[in-house]
């Protein structure tokens, strides 16, 4: 990369020189402004799109709790988890004004399933670029989707506030007759949750909110039947608990302004504290994503550090402008998506 930027200036300043003056050695008095400009615009254009950019995060590393207390408390320059380039272009805007994004999902076949509460809806947006209607009549009368959950040809949502006893999470099949009505749909599981994963065997983790009198939330393993597993961890703090999983079952839980992991023993480790409005965890290939009011971050589990990857907080040239990102999606082979309240948003950002 240097060895280019190298290239690219010097080839700048031969150009810069040739104009002013002639193979003969005179002086040449007029210059060609519009070529020089043209050539000045697509250098820094290039420059643009091949930097790489480092950026410094103060962060807490590795804080837990009383019951496996180990904290540290410093400033680094972190790793990025990212291959990162600049170039951003929005894949997927509302089709009303309307139009508010709040959860979208993938599969394995590269086609994303949003979630659009402004238009009361949930679609999906095929790798061809055709659309189907998954869900209507959703996310009305005070009704909240929160999140959705992909297991086979099983879409999962929830829904909360509202009618209290509507809340819960929903079940379609894919495979069925599309789309749904959901006034006329009965929950798969009743409850108040907010966030939703799951693990290799199919079983469904929900996490509940804090309780308005202060009382913790819980997370709840449900099986395939609907039957509760296991509930435990009666401490989730918080209005907004997202969840995340890995291969190893650890479960990975936002709340309040911390990331906590809690392992197959119900340990729990707070991975990432005083964050502000930390939401929509993704854990991929080693590294755990996730947005806050700076933009999206990453923890690396490997060196146990956090780092800023994209701030929407600094506009770069020729960038679309991304309105709060909530959510990371990441392709198989490390494509990252992001999702804003106004979007969908596709990257150039590569997991290394």
């Amino acid at each position: 990369m240097e060895s280019r930027e190298s290239l690219l200036a010097i080839t700048l300043v031969l150009v810069l020189i040739i104009a002013i003056v002639d193979l003969d050695g005179k002086e040449d008095t007029e210059i060609d402004s519009d070529a020089l400009q043209e050539l000045l615009d697509e250098y820094f254009q290039d420059l643009s799109n091949n930097t790489t950019t480092t950026v410094n995060n103060y962060y807490y590393d590795h804080t837990t709790n009383g019951e496996n207390q180990s904290s540290s408390d410093y400033y680094s320059e972190s790793a990025s988890c990212l291959n990162h380039r600049t170039s951003i272009m929005a894949l997927i805007e509302g089709e009303s004004p309307e139009s508010h994004f709040v959860a979208a999902t993938l599969d394995s076949g590269l086609n994303i399933y949003l979630a659009d509460q402004g238009d009361s809806r949930i679609f999906t947006f095929h790798n061809n670029g055709t659309e189907t209607e998954l869900v209507t009549s959703v996310g009305i009368n005070g009704d909240v989707i929160s999140e959705l959950e992909l297991i086979g040809h099983q879409l999962y949502y929830i829904v909360s506030g509202g009618n209290s006893e509507d809340n819960g999470v929903y079940s379609i099949n894919l495979s069925g007759v599309l789309p749904v009505d959901h006034s006329t749909q009965t929950p798969f599981v009743t409850g108040d949750f907010y966030g939703i994963t799951h693990d290799q065997a199919g079983n469904l983790y929900l996490s509940s909110r804090q309780n308005q009198d202060g009382t913790p939330g819980y997370i709840s393993v449900i099986n395939k039947t609907g039957s509760v597993v296991v509930q435990y961890w009666a401490s989730v703090m918080g209005s907004w608990p997202t969840l995340a999983i890995d291969s190893s079952d650890n479960v990975f839980l936002v709340e309040s302004n911390n990331i906590s992991q809690i392992d197959q023993n119900q340990v729990k480790t707070i991975l990432v504290s005083n964050l502000s409005g930390p939401v929509g965890l993704t854990y991929s290939n080693g590294c755990l994503f996730y947005t806050d009011d700076q933009g999206v971050n990453s923890y690396n589990f490997t060196e146990e550090t956090t780092h800023l990857e994209f701030s929407y907080r600094t506009r770069s040239p020729g960038l679309v402008p991304v309105d709060e990102p909530t959510r990371v999606l990441v392709e198989p082979e490390g494509t990252i998506y992001l999702l804003g309240n106004d979007g969908l948003y596709l990257t150039n950002f590569q997991i290394d």
